[in-house]
């Protein structure tokens, strides 16, 4: 991260941290922080972005040169209560890059219109899309943070788990 973005960062965590925990309602403050990461967080142009494929609500990050047939599978952060695909497109971007394979950001359900455990449904149905899709489960790694949840429920009903688990990372 440069220099810039870390001042950035290290500037508006405690801010947004701070108005979602004395929000009553976190919906407004989620739509303003989606709004504002549409409007800030770009991608290169030469970047692959393909948004709301049939079964998969989210969207796909494909650098240049990267393996499409391997896959990250990222779980944007936020409490259950914010956060999306676009909130995090840079760090997938990053995350795509450096592991030269595609990232997955889905859009899931999130609180409090769509209490637990909704998200942890979506990242299940989310999971088998995949695999549908010709996805071999060692090829999927999961990130972000429902990752263990899924993981855990993956080795729970014996399905074969992913690949690897990534550790949790943070676009601020």
């Amino acid at each position: 991260m440069s220099l810039r973005m870390r001042l950035v960062a290290g500037a508006l965590s405690p801010i947004v941290k701070a108005a979602f925990s004395h929000a009553q309602n976190p919906v407004p403050l989620r739509e303003g922080v989606d709004l504002t990461a549409k409007a800030t967080l770009f991608v290169p142009r030469d970047t692959e972005v393909t948004r709301d494929v049939p079964g998969l609500p989210g969207m796909w990050i494909r650098p240049p040169g990267c393996d499409a047939s391997r896959v990250i599978l990222f779980f944007h952060g936020g409490g259950y209560v914010a956060g999306s695909p676009h909130t995090h497109k840079r760090l997938a971007w990053r995350l795509a890059k450096c592991a030269g394979r595609s990232v997955f950001l889905p859009a899931y359900r999130l609180a409090p219109e769509h209490p637990l455990p909704a998200a942890f449904e979506d990242a299940k149905i989310i999971w088998q899309a995949l695999i549908s899709s010709g996805f071999a489960p060692g090829d999927i790694v999961l990130g972000g943070g429902l990752a263990l949840t899924l993981l855990s429920g993956l080795c729970m009903r014996g399905t074969p788990p992913a690949g690897a688990l990534a550790g949790r990372l943070s676009p601020i």
